[in-house]
């Protein structure tokens, strides 16, 4: 009786990881996903986006342009199309990638975020970041 409780712990655990190794470090599948990304949630709230040359990286958060916070750093990592802010990246740490880094060609305004011309973006959730 007990042994049959133990594998239902087990089990979902061992699927659990089994999916979280499936995923590739980012900058493995794409580097160009190197650098800070800029996101203005609203007039006051910015987010940083980080991610390093190994893939390391952390999230910022700030308010009237001054720092509030951050995350510990962690792996970005990918799989389908899905950016993930460590491996069992949840909620708001996890972005599907609507755009992939790309330069602009033209201006694009978007809310409260604008892209200029020759800059780099790419978008997650809807959201515009730009590098």
């Amino acid at each position: 009786m007990m042994r049959s409780k133990i594998y239902y712990i087990l089990i979902p655990l061992i699927i659990v990881f089994a999916a979280a190794c499936k995923k590739k470090p980012i900058v493995e599948q794409d580097n160009s996903f190197i650098g800070g990304w800029r996101h203005n949630i609203d007039e006051s709230e910015t987010i940083y986006l980080i991610i390093n040359e190994n893939s390391k990286g952390f999230i910022e958060h700030y308010e009237n342009d001054q720092f509030e916070d951050d995350t510990q750093h962690r792996k970005w990592l990918i799989k389908n199309n899905v950016l993930y802010f460590g491996w069992l990246g949840m909620g708001s740490e996890k972005f599907t990638i609507d755009q992939y880094p790309i330069i602009a060609t033209s201006p694009i305004l978007n809310n409260l975020d604008t892209v200029n011309i020759g800059d780099t973006y790419m978008i997650l959730e809807g959201d515009y970041y730009v590098h």
